[in-house]
């Protein structure tokens, strides 16, 4: 007999003792196989949930720190010695990497610079050149003839200039 049909006449009363004995060992084994199973899946998609989780609170902290240390401490001294050193902490806690001895030295007397966009000596793009490629009239039209993957590449930088701040026009 099916277990369905054990199980109807259990409930009907014709069913022994012996019969709900047999089932509550039947229901031991399901939830003793089944409940290892799910804690087991549920430890993993918490272990890769805590493994994976989202970094935006110490990316924010990070932030706040280099906004800090950006400020002149000899134009701004009120932001003092102790308020760097707390940027410096936050920096070396949420960032993953902490800052050296001689880094942090640098910085309790002299602000970060901006040197990406600044276009000053100290800058990534000071001298580089990085602006719209726009070619002579009999260049552009040799370039189209000859070249079309080069036609390609300065049309994507171009496109690229238009939507960056530090493309120097």
């Amino acid at each position: 007999m099916s277990a369905l049909a054990d199980l109807v006449e259990l409930v009907a009363g014709r069913k022994s003792r012996f019969f709900v004995m047999a089932l509550s060992e039947y229901w031991k084994s399901i939830i003793a196989n089944t409940v290892p199973i799910l804690v087991g899946g549920g430890l993993v998609v918490g272990g890769f949930d805590y493994l994976t989780k989202d970094r935006g609170h110490d990316i924010e902290m990070v932030k706040i720190g280099v906004q800090i240390l950006r400020v002149d401490p000899n134009k701004n001294p009120e932001i003092g010695d102790a308020g760097r050193e707390w940027a410096m902490r936050l920096i070396n806690r949420y960032s993953g990497e902490s800052l050296t001895v001689s880094e942090m030295d640098q910085l309790r007397t002299s602000p970060i610079v901006d040197w990406y966009n600044d276009n000053t000596p100290n800058s990534v793009l000071y001298g580089a050149g990085y602006k719209r490629i726009t070619p002579s009239k009999a260049t552009a039209q040799f370039i189209w003839e000859n070249d079309k993957e080069l036609v390609d590449q300065i049309a994507a930088h171009n496109l690229q200039c238009e939507k960056d701040a530090s493309c120097l026009e």
